[in-house]
């Protein structure tokens, strides 16, 4: 009977192992796709359009004189 638990144990283990490790390399990959995302929204956060479209027509007054 000690043997048949071994076996089934040498069967499930593997695979329960897979999983955990399966599981938690997509938690990092999840991760690090949020943290870059983060830091584009930032980016995207810090950029000034009305400063930018002010920017361009001065530039283009500029060059109609």
């Amino acid at each position: 009977m000690r043997a048949s638990y071994t076996i089934e144990a040498a069967l499930i283990l593997p695979a329960a192992l897979f999983l955990i490790l399966i599981s938690i390399r997509t938690g990092i990959s999840m991760y690090t796709e949020v943290k870059e995302a983060a830091c584009h929204y930032e980016q995207v956060q810090q950029f000034d359009a009305v400063g930018e479209i002010k920017q361009i027509k001065r530039w283009k007054k500029l060059l109609e004189e």
